[in-house]
């Protein structure tokens, strides 16, 4: 098992928003030891809501095999949704390693990882 986080989307654009995820490397997905980072996959976020809220949706690394010495790492692009289809606002690359979460985001994207805990929070902001 890896570090796992819980993470949140909060809109704070005046338009509604699409997410995707993409380059996922060494990240359990679609419930395998309770990670869902598809969750955030086509999930469009209505301005000024957050999702999932609560605690968050639960991601982990993959820290064992052939990821034990390779950085987890997956992007999520942001779309803002437009009359006429979608308009891209951004990114954030999101990696772990040594059990510690990073950021690198791009455009109308922020985040804030807390590593702190058991378990570390990722809220990514749209603005």
């Amino acid at each position: 098992m890896g570090y796992g986080a819980y993470m949140n989307v909060t809109n704070n654009n005046a338009a509604d928003i699409r997410l995707y995820v993409h380059g996922i490397v060494c990240v359990h997905n679609n419930g395998d030891e309770g990670s869902n980072l598809s969750y955030f996959n086509g999930l469009e976020v209505v301005s000024e809501q957050t999702e999932p809220g609560g605690e968050g949706q639960y991601i982990e690394a993959i820290a064992s095999g052939q990821c034990i010495q390779e950085m987890s790492t997956f992007t999520l692009d942001v779309n803002k949704i437009t009359g006429n289809g979608q308009q891209p606002l951004g990114s954030v690359v999101i990696s772990e390693q040594f059990n510690k979460y990073h950021d690198n985001p791009t455009g109308s994207v922020e985040a804030v990882i807390d590593n702190d805990g058991d378990q570390a929070t990722i809220n990514v902001t749209v603005t």
